[in-house]
């Protein structure tokens, strides 16, 4: 018995977790392809493809980070669990506050973060007109003066130009 890769047990279980769940007029999964597709581009792979699949499923489902521990190992559970936020910390300046935080103790989750705002930015709810864009906009400075420090990869850095140029 073979047991199936770890990128189509994340993209099952994550069209399982958002299914009814929609990203404009496309199912949820369009968005966690759309950060697989940016990370990809910008050269990232590992268990960066299984997180990108997973990394909204602790926010808005009912997977939680114990069970991606478990099923993807702790590299792709620290990538997600750097980068999730929950409502539950209430607005979104505290949740700003907890992510800046996170990505501050774990930096190799920067670039799912990022792939993650290109996504939204290129595709999806950040696009022009939308209120995420003006939100992303207002909040683009704070997240790259906090941030930007963590990595000097240029495939990163690339990342924070497209943002910038999506954003500006």
């Amino acid at each position: 018995m073979t047991l199936m890769s770890p990128v189509p047990r994340a993209r099952a279980l994550a069209t399982t977790a958002h299914r009814g769940q929609l990203y404009g007029e496309f199912p949820y999964t369009r968005h966690l392809q759309d950060v697989w597709g940016v990370l990809l581009a910008h050269g990232f792979s590992g268990d960066y493809e299984p997180a990108a699949w997973l990394h909204d499923a602790p926010e808005d489902t009912e997977v939680t980070l114990e069970e991606i521990r478990l099923g993807f190992g702790e590299g792709v559970a620290r990538l997600v669990g750097a980068v999730t936020t929950p409502h539950s910390l209430g607005n979104r300046k505290a949740r700003f506050a907890v992510l800046v935080m996170q990505l501050t103790e774990t930096p190799e989750a920067l670039p799912l973060k990022l792939a993650d705002r290109v996504a939204h930015a290129r595709f999806g709810t950040a696009r022009p007109g939308s209120s995420f864009l003006k939100m992303y906009r207002k909040e683009h400075p704070a997240l790259k003066r906090e941030l930007k420090h963590l990595s000097d990869d240029p495939r990163v850095l690339r990342m924070w130009g497209e943002l910038d140029r999506l954003l500006g």
